[in-house]
This record gives structure tokens, C-alpha cells and sequence, in this order.
């Protein structure tokens, strides 16, 4: 049996994507899928390389348009609206591929991303550390990845775990009411993993969550439901107990690396 159903005790979804398909040429990355984020909820997003994960996520935010389907979020059609429209609206991301600025600082990358929210916040003559909603903003966001090292420390001296934790407070410093996380613990050692994932436990259950992950202890360990994609479609979504005794899943995906038991780490 399901733990959670799509309208039960997760609530109702926040973020909703409705027989949404992209095709590139001949090949179909994403083909005719359905998948909601529901509030209060972590869903986790499995499947091989080359499954269509990052392309289903890049249709969510904006990045690319669907040839067929619709994107719903917070109950309004967004399927044409820009990255720029559903970022103001709380649509929050992480990249695969770091997207930080290495030269800058911890504070001044997290306050690059709070400026995304403002509408006009060019201020020729002003340093931006003088303007303090802005400030706040940005200091409210390491604080709600639990950052107590140095602000002022070059991005390019962090190590790789440190990153992803900057990465999710700039998502975060768009007070964002969804989060959508492409392989945050790409890269990352067992240890790292580990780091991660006790990270993003802290941030369950206050703002929802699309978790995209090869790391089956994250996602063992943190999703309430989880889907997984293979060749653009979905072929199993449920509860850890659906997904870990599904036979098709297993051959497709799982093979015998699944853990005996949810980690309560």
C-alpha cells in the first residue's frame, strides 16, 4: 500500500506537470508524463543517464517548452511563462552543473540570487551590501541552510559539499514555495553524501521538494514518494516499499543495490 496518495496527508500539489512530452529530433527525452510536488512533501525523481530527468526539470522551470502537456503552478497554467516569471513567483532550482560564480564571495553569490526577486534593484551608486532588505534577504537564506562558516570566503575556495549548500541557499534566497534539486550530491563522496543529506533533512517539511538523484542513500533516506523515469517515461511511482519491490523497476534501474531499510539518519 501507498504511504502517501498524491491528495493525502502531503496536501495538495504545488507544482504539477500534466502529460508534458520534448522531443529533440527522433528522440523523445520526455514522453507523455505526469508528476506533481505536493506541499509538505519531498518527491524523488530516479532513473538511468540519458532518462530524461534534467530535460523534465528544465520543462518545470522554464528552460524549455513542452511540445505537448501543461506545467500548473500554485493553480495557474506557467507552461509559456519565462524562467524569470515562475523564479518571481517561487519557483526555486539548483543546477546539476555548479552555477556559482567562483570569483565572488559567499555573501555576494547569495545576494546576486536575492536580486532575482526584486524588480528594480540596480542601484548605480549604492554598494548592495548597504541596501538591508536585500541583505536580509541574503543572510536569512544561509541561515536557512544552517551556514555558520565565514561569508566572506571566495567561492573557489569551498569545497565541492560546501557548494551545493551555497547553490541551495541562493535557490533558497528566492523565498521560493517550491525547490527542485537536480543531483545536488553529484560528485560527492560517502561522507559528502552523508553531509548532504542530513542538510536536506533539515529542510523537509518547510518548503517542498523535487529531489533529481543518483544517490540512492539521499533518496532512500529523505523521500516521502518517489518516480522513476526510463527512456522519457514513468514506470513506477509510489511509496520506498513500492519502488524497492518493484520487479520492473529493479531490472530497469535498482538492480540488487537497494537497502534492506529506510536510514534514519
Amino acid at each position: 500500500m501507498t504511504a502517501m496518495t498524491e491528495a493525502g496527508s502531503e496536501g495538495k500539489p504545488v507544482l504539477e506537470v500534466t502529460g508534458v512530452s520534448k522531443a529533440f529530433g527522433a528522440l523523445k527525452a520526455v514522453d507523455d508524463v505526469s508528476l506533481s510536488v505536493n506541499r509538505g512533501g519531498l518527491h524523488a525523481l530516479i532513473g538511468p543517464n540519458g532518462a530524461g530527468k534534467s530535460t523534465l526539470i528544465d520543462l518545470m522551470t522554464g528552460w524549455q517548452r513542452p511540445d505537448a502537456g501543461t506545467v500548473t503552478f500554485n493553480g495557474q497554467d506557467v507552461t509559456d511563462a519565462s524562467v524569470a516569471k515562475r523564479a518571481a513567483m517561487g519557483l526555486g532550482r539548483s543546477f546539476q552543473v555548479s552555477s556559482l560564480a567562483p570569483e565572488l564571495s559567499i555573501l555576494d553569490n547569495v545576494l546576486l540570487a536575492a536580486q532575482g526577486r526584486q524588480t528594480s534593484s540596480f542601484r548605480f551608486w549604492t554598494s548592495v551590501h548597504d541596501d538591508e532588505p536585500l541583505m536580509a534577504s541574503a543572510m536569512e537564506a544561509l541561515c536557512a541552510v544552517g551556514w555558520t562558516k565565514p561569508h566572506t570566503t571566495p567561492v573557489s575556495q569551498l569545497s565541492h559539499g560546501d557548494r551545493r549548500q551555497i547553490e541551495v541557499a541562493c535557490a533558497m534566497a528566492l523565498k521560493p514555495t517550491v525547490l527542485l534539486l537536480d543531483e545536488p550530491a553529484a560528485g560527492l563522496d560517502a561522507e559528502g553524501s552523508r553531509e548532504l543529506t542530513e542538510f536536506l533533512a533539515t529542510l523537509k517539511g518547510k518548503i517542498p521538494m523535487l529531489l533529481v538523484e543518483h544517490d540512492m542513500y539521499a533518496v532512500f533516506t529523505l523521500a516521502d514518494r518517489i518516480s522513476v523515469l526510463v527512456n522519457g517515461a514513468i514506470i513506477a511511482s509510489g511509496s520506498l516499499e513500492d519502488i524497492q519491490q518493484n520487479e520492473e523497476v529493479r531490472r530497469a534501474y535498482l538492480g540488487d543495490s537497494v537497502p534492506a531499510s529506510r536510514s534514519t539518519c
